[in-house]
């Protein structure tokens, strides 16, 4: 089980871009953007789905481009990442997140549910998790395939979305920060697939919608707390941890 000790304060480019993309969401829409979230076990079945829902997603990239005559960079598959998720509750999301080498802590909290079934968290980057370094620990290794939405969307039928990604997740044991003491957190299965849609709630739903993405309800994670409707399928990150626990 290896360590890192990169532990810095200094943001890195990703964090930054992050921060960037969402200060702009806000600036025009007048709030973060918020999240929808399904999560899968990697099966073949379930494989099946996420790859033809991931086309799904990089065909409405490319019309949203050609609508918005915006040039389109399109789906980008990042390197992979490993995060380290202390095991706090479904609505709140410590870390040690690994960017450019170094590992900086997070801690992010659910503020809201929209009527479309959408999250609104709010995150503290280098933020003290003093408190969460007892409890038990999962590492996740993350593989984005991402599209930033927010140019090609614009003055189109989609304008307010911000981001389109599908994610392959495997869980490792790679202990990011050293003072972390609590045990490893083993989960149900040790390969997920999760998809998202970021930007406004009700440009969450129409893309939701468009992409078809309640096709994927039985094989998807099911969210206890949702009554219903998309939020019945949204498991955020903190939210998968909680469901997934052995």
């Amino acid at each position: 089980m290896g360590t890192c000790p990169c532990i810095g304060e200094r943001k890195s480019e990703l964090h930054e871009d992050s921060d960037a993309e969402n200060k702009a969401h806000k600036d025009e829409h007048g709030s973060r953007p918020e999240e929808w979230r399904i999560w899968l076990k990697d099966t073949p079945e379930n494989r099946k789905a996420f790859d033809q829902a991931t086309d799904r997603m990089q065909a409405l990239a490319a019309a949203l481009a050609k609508e918005s005559n915006e040039d389109a960079k399109g789906f980008k598959k990042e390197d992979p990442r490993v995060d380290q998720y202390f095991c706090a509750d479904a609505k709140t999301g410590p870390k040690a997140a690994t960017r450019e080498g170094v590992a900086s802590m997070e801690v992010k909290k659910l503020q809201g549910v929209s009527p479309e079934g959408s999250e609104n968290w709010e995150k503290a980057t280098g933020a003290d998790i003093s408190v969460y370094y007892s409890k038990p620990w999962v590492s996740l290794q993350k593989t984005r395939n991402r599209c930033k939405a927010k140019k090609i969307a614009k003055g189109t039928r989609m304008a307010g979305l911000k981001a389109l990604e599908a994610t392959e997740i495997k869980v490792v044991k790679d202990k990011i920060f050293a003072e972390a003491t609590g045990a490893f957190q083993p989960l149900g299965s040790e390969d997920y697939l999760t998809m998202a849609v970021e930007g406004t709630p009700r440009m969450i739903a129409q893309a939701v919608k468009e992409l078809e993405m309640e096709q994927m309800k039985l094989l998807a994670l099911k969210n206890t707390e949702g009554n219903g409707g998309l939020y019945a399928m949204n498991v955020s990150y903190p939210r998968f941890i909680s469901l997934s626990k052995q």
